[in-house]
């Protein structure tokens, strides 16, 4: 990270964090956010940071120093900080965005109730902290430009609309969305087709038989439409199939389906996989 870049991010997180310790302290609050950005880049935790770091400060100071920190103060202050600067980088006319979904595994006992969600075990848990993210995607490049905590008890559709309505509401034009497969979901879909946003997002094959199973056939790609049904709700929308041959790639032969429900997406099925895997994975 050169002098420029973590220059700005060491600001950014301070106004994020609000932090504004007197001058007298020990650790000074740029030595918090070396110390959480360290934590950040490395993809590790703050107490691994304090373990294999020379000087470093401990867990419990940056706990301590950190004590006071309002989530939804936090929230407001990221998403504000993320559109201050995304507004100066790049243009409002009709843009390609995607949104992102993410849980973090939480092991042990929850301090606030509700601050972590409830899903089916996995990585030795069932309890997730989680977030969603809209980024704008612009020559190649993803500008994050809202993020969304989500708390128990609150719906995808809940956190789709929010970060749609973050941008929305800034003069942002939506051209289209890509979203993350844990979006494929019937709210969803109705909720993206009523309000007439185009959308891209893979089909997630449940059951070992039947449902979107059915239509993965043939050796051409494909158009159709689809009904999905789920406890006495549905959403009817057109499904592209992209048939993928391996030929040997990643020591894998045969043919591979991959399905995606698509609405108002001005872009031919062939490349629908390219542009899904360029946008999001």
């Amino acid at each position: 990270m050169n002098d420029d870049v973590l220059n700005f991010s060491v600001n950014m997180v301070r106004d994020m964090l609000g932090l504004k310790s007197s001058s007298n302290v020990v650790y000074s609050d740029k030595m918090i956010i070396y110390h959480l950005l360290n934590a950040g880049v490395s993809r590790t935790s703050v107490s691994n940071v304090s373990n294999t770091c020379v000087d470093s400060l401990s867990e419990g100071t940056i706990r301590y120093r950190l004590r006071n920190l309002d989530l939804d103060m936090l929230h407001q202050n990221l998403n504000k900080n993320l559109k201050i600067h995304g507004l100066k980088t790049v243009h409002k006319k009709h843009n390609q965005f995607a949104i992102d979904f993410v849980n973090i595994p939480y092991y042990g006992k929850e301090e606030n109730s509700g601050d972590t969600i409830k899903t089916k075990p996995k990585q030795g848990t069932s309890r997730f902290y989680a977030y969603a993210s809209i980024y704008i995607i612009l020559r190649n490049k993803r500008y994050t430009l809202a993020m969304k905590y989500i708390r128990k008890g609150e719906t995808l559709k809940d956190t789709v609309d929010f970060l749609i309505n973050e941008i929305t509401t800034n003069g942002f034009k939506i051209k289209g969305i890509f979203l993350d497969r844990e979006f494929y979901t019937i709210e969803i879909i109705n909720y993206l087709q009523n309000r007439k946003i185009p959308f891209i997002i893979p089909c997630v094959k449940r059951g070992p038989s039947g449902g979107i199973r059915k239509l993965l056939t043939g050796k051409k790609s494909y158009s159709t439409n689809y009904t999905m049904r789920s406890k006495g709700n549905e959403a009817t929308f057109q499904v592209n199939v992209v048939v993928k041959y391996s030929k040997g790639k990643y020591k894998e032969n045969g043919v591979k389906y991959f399905a995606y429900p698509v609405y108002n997406m001005d872009l031919p099925i062939k490349n629908i996989f390219k542009e899904y895997r360029n946008a999001l994975e």
